[in-house]
């Protein structure tokens, strides 16, 4: 099991009360899969996430622009995906990274404008600060409660919230 994945299911389970949440889902003719579909019938709505866990900084291939180009067509699929999958139903795209470097950062700020503009694509980059607060806001939930919990980041958030120092 992939931690950071763990972390985003449980973001989207807990603190956005979206329960029905899949992983690495496979895209049609052997393509790849997509890291993290949440998926809410309620709103018609459904959030496909690229889970990037790289704690010393987001880094595909040779370098910043090839991370972007992948990252890119890795969003195109997902929206492929979303227009087969779910027609008719709203539909968003995350990149999640807790550890983006200033230059890395800056060009994902461009390909969410980019994917907006040509495209027409609801995307979002949960990097660092944003990354950060989404966890911070899955430790406060972690703080408050005591049940068992299907995802093992939540538990582990639950343990360590709960520690005694006495």
């Amino acid at each position: 099991m992939e931690m950071g994945e763990s972390l985003v299911s449980a973001y989207f389970k807990y603190v956005q009360n979206i329960r029905i949440v899949a992983r690495n889902v496979p895209f049609h003719q052997g393509q790849g899969e997509i890291d993290l579909i949440a998926i809410d019938p309620a709103s018609h709505r459904v959030i496909l996430c690229e889970v990037t866990t790289h704690i010393d900084g987001m880094l595909y291939g040779a370098g910043y622009d090839d991370t972007r180009d992948k990252v890119r067509d890795k969003l195109l699929r997902a929206r492929d995906y979303a227009e087969a999958q779910f027609p008719g139903w709203k539909h968003e795209f995350q990149q999640w990274a807790p550890v983006v470097r200033p230059a890395m950062a800056t060009r994902l700020a461009e390909l969410e404008h980019e994917l907006f503009q040509f495209h027409g694509m609801n995307v979002s980059m949960v990097i660092n600060g944003r990354y950060a607060e989404r966890v911070d806001e899955l430790r406060r939930l972690a703080a408050q409660t005591l049940s068992a919990t299907d995802e093992p980041a939540f538990r582990v958030l639950q343990i360590l919230e709960h520690l005694r120092r006495d």
